[in-house]
């Protein structure tokens, strides 16, 4: 392919602007886990030409005629299907899948290729989790030299001779493990094994083409059925496989940095504050310094929208919450994760306007949220307009074939409960 089509650089063009925040927590509970994540974007008029639609469905709830949310497709993906091969990356490896999996897609059609989906978020068959997030320094590894173009299977890939690893499409990672793995230790051995697989970046001539391709660039938070959690991180070309004990994650900068800052914050408490009794005085006043009013535990907790302060935000209080109101099921939990997720969720017109490349249309602000429990297989979504809570059981889901559904229904949700009083 010696040079761009149009459609694949509207979409290259376009993502940079908009790829944003995300949030990602996790509640551990007796009964299994709860992993909570949310998506921030911006809205783009340029997208409409590239991203396949809502069906012809509007945006008539909003009474805005062009925030343009991004067309979100909650995907239902059966074992067998094939998948990958993405043109933006060289010599991007194609395979069928072992899973079958749900995800939210972005979907797209790009000429004389054909359909492209890409998975932002999922769960499989199996419980194994992933979320895609921003990481602009991301650098993905770089194929040896001596492997030419081929539409090889992945699984014929893998049993190469070595110096002919699989190479997977960063964009494409995420289908790619919801599709092939089990565990995050089968996963994360077949990282670690270059003989295996490479996960590598845009193709030279896409780079060249692109400024600001590391809008698009992401880690991963996996989690399974089995208490694995890790993230996955490419740095200088090399890959990083962090536990994530913490059960937390945002954009840049790297998990590391993350860990070492949760130190600045230590002052904070999960109990009332009581540093200042040694040196109260008398005022005309009354005794001070003293507490007004509840809360201040929580004095110096960051409240802005930054990466580094929703990683601070989301740790400590869901060790807050923990400690002081520890939850024993999986629906307490579902209760705690939706409020923690409302911490960090994003309303239009709260973070300034970002105009770059394209016509950004609106503010970033919280387009999905999902919830996700490995160990019932059960996937929750909501959107921005409508906040509740929707879910996919995969035990019972039909994976017979591959199905694509918006996201957005156009309606609020809101239950209207007046008849109860009749």
């Amino acid at each position: 392919m010696k040079k761009i089509s149009a459609s694949i650089a509207v979409i290259l063009l376009t993502l940079p602007a908009l790829i944003e925040a995300c949030s990602n927590t996790r509640l551990s509970t007796p009964e299994g886990d709860i992993i909570g994540r949310t998506m921030e974007l911006s809205g783009a008029a340029d997208l409409a030409s590239v991203f396949l639609s809502f069906d012809g469905l509007n945006n008539t709830i909003s009474g805005e005629g062009g925030d343009n949310i991004i067309p979100w497709q909650l995907a239902v993906h059966p074992a067998q299907q094939a998948m990958g091969g993405n043109p933006i990356c060289h010599d991007s490896s194609s395979w069928h899948n072992k899973n079958s999996f749900v995800s939210i897609d972005l979907r797209s059609v790009v000429a004389d290729i054909g359909e492209m989906n890409v998975a932002t978020d999922g769960m499989n068959a199996a419980g194994l989790t992933v979320s895609a997030q921003t990481f602009r320094e991301a650098e993905y590894q770089q194929p040896p030299p001596e492997v030419k173009a081929s539409k090889t299977s992945l699984r014929s890939k893998q049993s190469a001779a070595i110096g002919s690893p699989a190479m997977v499409c960063w964009v494409d990672l995420p289908g790619w493990i919801l599709g092939n793995f089990d565990t995050v230790a089968d996963l994360t051995a077949t990282l670690k094994d270059p003989r295996k697989v490479l996960t590598v970046g845009a193709r030279h001539l896409v780079r060249n083409a692109m400024a600001d391709l590391a809008g698009l660039y992401t880690h991963w938070s996996v989690d399974d059925a089995h208490g694995g959690h890790v993230v996955i991180e490419y740095l200088h070309g090399q890959l990083h496989v962090h536990n994530n004990t913490v059960g937390t994650m945002t954009n840049d900068p790297p998990f590391d940095w993350h860990l070492r800052n949760l130190n600045n914050y230590v002052n904070l408490n999960a109990q009332v504050p009581t540093g200042s009794d040694s040196i109260r005085v008398d005022s005309e006043l009354g005794v001070v310094p003293r507490a007004s009013g509840h809360g201040t535990n929580t004095l110096g907790l960051p409240g802005d929208y930054t990466s580094t302060s929703r990683f601070v935000k989301l740790f400590y209080l869901k060790q807050f919450a923990m400690l002081n109101n520890p939850v024993s099921t999986i629906e307490a939990g579902i209760s705690t994760v939706t409020g923690l997720l409302n911490t960090v969720y994003i309303p239009k017109g709260v973070v300034a306007e970002k105009r770059q490349h394209v016509r950004v249309t609106g503010s970033e602000f919280t387009q999905y949220s999902v919830m996700k429990v490995p160990q019932r297989r059960t996937y929750y979504y909501k959107d921005y307009y409508d906040t509740q809570w929707r879910m996919l059981d995969l035990t019972r889901l039909n994976f017979k074939h591959a199905k694509f559904k918006p996201i957005t229904e156009g309606q609020l949700g809101v239950k209207d409960t007046t008849g109860m009083f009749d």
